[in-house]
């Protein structure tokens, strides 16, 4: 299933493993500056109030994991050959306040 991760650059990544040697990507265009306010464990803020441009980080990346999983039983399986196809039908489910900075 699907994770988040937090990168050097500070930027939220919605990541997933579609076999042992090809992740999908994909950014959710949020950050946190300090990595001290990441739990790399919980993959997660530590602070569920954290916000992004007065928006709740938590709730971005729980709507994101929603639009994930929609997207993933809509297809029915994710593979190299149709990651274009799933990130069209995965941004298809977010709404403009989901996608700050696309």
């Amino acid at each position: 299933m699907a994770t988040f991760t937090r990168r050097l650059n500070g930027y939220i990544y919605l990541v997933h493993n579609i076999d042992p040697n090809t992740k999908l990507r994909i950014s959710t265009q949020m950050s946190i500056d300090d990595p001290s306010d990441w739990d790399t464990k919980a993959h997660r803020p530590k602070n569920p109030a954290y916000t992004y441009h007065g928006n709740p980080v938590s709730a971005v990346m729980g709507r994101y994991m929603n639009a994930f999983t929609k997207t993933l039983v809509l297809m029915e399986s994710l593979t190299r050959d149709n990651v274009s196809e799933f990130k069209v039908k995965f941004f298809s489910f977010l709404t403009p306040e989901d996608t700050v900075g696309r």
